[in-house]
């Protein structure tokens, strides 16, 4: 076969892979076919409360997701004095505005500043690889550290150290393409599990005591806050079943073994905690409701005042807020 005819023959299967790719794409883009490797809806409260994402994230290579709108926040973030690392208890809750402006009636000779870069749907892995590139440029003087739900959380049925690697694998950039949707969607079905935590709970101990570690060496106090809720046993609410966790009944002990991994860090590192989880458990069960959604995880407004109150008290007695004000 001459050059020229091999040429044509190439350029003729060329031609072809590519119509049959974008039909493909266009047919799944009309079929109404999506998936992705990031939060589409978050459940406020329970039973009728998933509040659509839309275009709110986007695809990050190293964060999984980030806001549309990440760049700007943290170019609009300055040197803060707090930044509010976390999850959606963090980026959705009135706490840290609600913690600053009780700062400033506490300690009104400093200027209390912070940036909330919590982000829904977010672990620790994320957290960590948040904090080392883009919080550590930001020079703050604390950072509170605010994780607990997502990581023991079933997720995509895969840890996500291996998510990570799957975004990796086919870029960024793709994460668009329906054909890469549906190959992604694929590859998690044959390698997802129930039994996979999103961090199990060795390896959160391993990313707080490396958040602890990198703040430390950079100038920044770190301080820990562990996650409170309402959940019961026996009173375990029902949407969590199957995507969240296989069993309703592990929840509630589930959820105390992160909790205190958290307290153990701390201990260890010999870093500041927040108890938040304790203070809101030692509230009679009848009154812990009132101040979180139906959920039982994230903080309603009341929830949020005390939360804002008892981590003032906690960075008062810890000695953050002396070594802050002492700096120039």
């Amino acid at each position: 076969m001459s050059p020229r005819r091999l040429f044509q023959r190439l350029l003729l299967a060329g031609a072809g892979l590519a119509i049959g790719l974008a039909l493909g794409e266009l047919a799944l883009r009309v079929a109404g076919f999506s998936y992705h490797l990031r939060p589409e809806q978050i459940q406020f409260g329970w039973p009728k409360s998933l509040a659509s994402l839309g275009g709110e994230y986007r695809s990050d290579p190293d964060l999984l997701w980030v806001h549309a709108d990440y760049a700007q926040r943290l170019a609009r973030a300055g040197r803060p004095v707090f930044a509010f690392l976390g999850d959606s208890c963090t980026d959705y809750s009135q706490y840290p505005d609600l913690l600053l402006r009780q700062l400033g009636e506490r300690r009104p000779g400093v200027s209390w500043t912070g940036v909330n870069l919590g982000t829904a749907g977010w672990t620790t892995f994320q957290g960590l690889r948040q904090l080392r590139r883009d919080v550590l440029p930001l020079r703050p003087r604390v950072v509170t550290i605010y994780y607990g739900w997502n990581d023991h959380w079933i997720g995509f049925g895969l840890p996500d150290e291996d998510v990570a690697r799957l975004v990796r694998r086919t870029g960024s950039r793709w994460q668009e393409m329906r054909l890469v949707q549906l190959g992604q969607k694929a590859w998690v079905g044959a390698h997802r599990s129930d039994d996979n935590r999103r961090v199990p709970l060795l390896e959160l101990r391993r990313n707080l005591h490396e958040m602890v570690s990198l703040a430390r060496s950079h100038g920044i106090e770190p301080v820990l806050i562990t996650a409170p809720t309402s959940h019961q046993m026996g009173q375990e609410p029902a949407y969590l079943k199957g995507v969240w966790i296989h069993r309703l009944e592990d929840l509630v002990p589930l959820h105390q073994q992160y909790v205190e991994a958290v307290r153990e860090v701390a201990r260890e590192d010999r870093a500041p905690l927040c108890d938040l989880a304790a203070d809101f458990a030692a509230l009679p069960p009848e009154r812990r409701p009132a101040l979180f959604l139906k959920d039982g995880i994230h903080l309603n407004h009341r929830g949020a005042q005390r939360a804002a109150t008892r981590l003032a008290d906690c960075l008062e007695s810890s000695g953050v807020l002396d070594r802050v004000a002492a700096r120039p």
